[in-house]
């Protein structure tokens, strides 16, 4: 899923933001292809369809659980609607496996809040969003319990 930017200036560049997956960040991507790194840490160069550069960094939302808003040259663009708050905290209930289940809770709740916040982020109704989300948070409180009946026999041989 990549989101399209409006961008003033750029001519027909076609500039487009990758929403980060399980296992990486996000991009912004120009006519496909990642944006060059700016002369800044976190910033970005872009070209202006007059041969000017641009610096565009990302401005995090929501603690980081939303997606950015992308500033360049001073202009907040915002890429999707703000989350709202009740949403993050909907979409962090399988975190609290981290407290019944530590290490293991953790990662089973990390992995379903990510879930969470993907289906948070789409085009879908506000009602199939939650019941969609609740059923995300079932499962990781099924697949929790699932292997820790599992791994038992084995932390009891320790």
């Amino acid at each position: 899923m990549r989101i399209p930017v409006e961008l003033q200036g750029f001519g027909q560049q076609k500039i487009e933001y990758e929403p980060p997956g399980l296992f990486t960040g996000g991009h912004l991507l120009v006519n496909g292809k990642a944006a060059p790194a700016g002369d800044t840490p976190g910033t970005l160069k872009l070209k202006r369809a007059d041969g000017q550069s641009s610096r565009a960094m990302f401005r995090p939302r929501l603690l980081g659980l939303d997606l950015p808003d992308l500033v360049v040259d001073e202009q907040t663009v915002t890429l999707t609607e703000p989350m709202s708050i009740i949403s993050a905290v909907w979409s962090a209930a399988p975190l609290v496996l981290v407290m019944v289940g530590g290490l293991l809770g953790g990662l089973v709740g990390g992995v379903a809040m990510w879930v969470n916040l993907y289906i948070f982020r789409t085009q879908l109704n506000k009602i199939v969003k939650y019941a969609l989300t609740a059923g995300v948070c079932l499962a990781a409180a099924l697949t929790y319990a699932v292997l820790y009946i599992l791994l038992l026999p084995i932390l009891r041989g320790l």
